[in-house]
Order: C-alpha cells, then structure tokens, then sequence
C-alpha cells in the first residue's frame, strides 16, 4: 500500500514520538530521509538512541517508563504498554516499548502505541494520571486473536482503553497502512470502533477516524495529530 503522504509533503516536525521498535512503527528509510535530523527532537523508549545516531540525528532524548522530559510548556512522559520489542525472530526485548503521556497548558493526550488490553491495567494508569483529552488508541491488526490477544486491541477493547482512561476524545490508529498485520477485513476497524465509541456514549464529535495521511488541527495551540504517515 502507497503512503498516505509522500516525505516531501510532510510539514516542518520538530518531534518524533517512538512507541517501539516493530517494522510497522519504526521504518528505516523514512528515518534515514527525513530533513532537518539537527532540529528534530527525538524521544524514545530506553535501548533505541542508537537507532537514530547512527542515523544523524542530534537530539535524542532516551527514556525509561516514568521518565518526563519538558520542552517550554510541553512535556513528555514515557510509560508503560503491554506489548514488546525486536526487530527478527532472533531478538527478544532488546529495548523498551511505551505508551506516552504528553501534556500543554491546555491539553493533555494518551498516545498507547501499541498495547494488548487489561482492565484493571488501565484504570490503574488512570488513577496516576487523571483525565485525558485525547487517546490515541490502535484499534487494527487484532485477528487472529489466539496470536494477536496478547499485544494487540480488539476496536472495542480500545473504546475501552479510552473509557477507562477517562480520554474525552478518541483518536483511532494502527489500521489499514500495513495489511499484511492482520487477517481482518481492511475497512472493519473504523465501523466496529465508531459503533463501540457510540454503544459507549461517545457522540460523533468525540470520535475521531482520520482519512489515511490525514491531521486534525487543534487551534488553540497549533497542535497537529497525524494519522498514519507510513513511507514503506
């Protein structure tokens, strides 16, 4: 499948957010292509700073779960998932995988990456960190479930990730860029999602699917969410 933007389309990035290592969320060309690696600020869970180095890029920041780091008025918080990490069949975890927490003066967001579900997980996570505004939530590549249940969502364990995370809008992800996931129909996601976020009373404003290579613009403060810029 084709991008959903091309890399000399994409807008000035002054952050790259990185979940984990997998081949889906960390793609070498893209990484290597990318302009301006000497401004970008580049946070990563614990073990993949060498990624980017030997990649040319300046400004890494490595960290573990529970560790913050803060831009002016934006900070950044690594936590856990319930997933994990390598890049062959041979590797085991070499590195951390996170979920992050990321805060402004006026809003607040729960990117998951990827994650496999567990209730009291996530009301534990919500007990430490309050109400979200937004959750980023995966909600693709869940079948087969007897291989896919211990690291990936169902679209309704992910409304509920975003119900027990007290997230007043959700944002879906992690579908339809890389069929060879999964084996569910392509287009299922976004309509089983939409009709969980409605069974739980999320109103059709609070329900965010983007087009493929699309962003939402949050005028108060310029904050742009991108949905699945893939360039494999």
């Amino acid at each position: 499948m084709k991008p959903g933007t091309l890399l000399e389309k994409l807008p000035p990035i002054d952050f790259i957010v990185l979940s984990h290592n997998h081949y889906d969320h960390l793609h070498d060309e893209t990484i290597r292509h990318l302009k301006f690696k000497d401004r970008i600020q580049v946070l990563v869970p614990m073990g993949l700073k060498s990624f980017f180095t030997e990649r040319g890029y300046e400004n890494i920041h490595e960290l573990d779960w529970g560790e913050t780091i803060s831009f002016k008025d934006l900070k950044f918080r690594a936590q856990p998932a319930l997933h994990d990490s390598g890049r062959s069949l041979s590797e085991r975890n070499p590195s951390l995988w996170s979920s992050w927490v990321i805060s402004t003066l006026k809003y607040k967001f729960f990117f998951a990456g990827d994650t496999a579900y567990s209730e009291s997980f996530f009301k534990t996570f919500s007990q430490t960190h309050g109400r979200f505004d937004y959750a980023i939530l995966p909600m693709g590549a869940y079948g087969p479930r007897q291989l896919m249940w211990t690291s990936h969502v169902t679209p309704e364990e992910a409304v509920s990730i975003g119900r027990e995370t007290n997230s007043k809008v959700l944002v879906a992800s992690h579908w339809v860029t890389v069929s060879s996931l999964c084996d569910e129909p392509l287009w299922q996601p976004p309509k089983r999602f939409r009709q969980a976020a409605k069974e739980n009373d999320y109103k059709e404003n609070q329900i965010c699917i983007m087009k493929v290579g699309g962003t939402r613009q949050l005028k108060a403060n310029s904050c742009y969410l991108a949905r699945f810029i893939h360039t494999n």
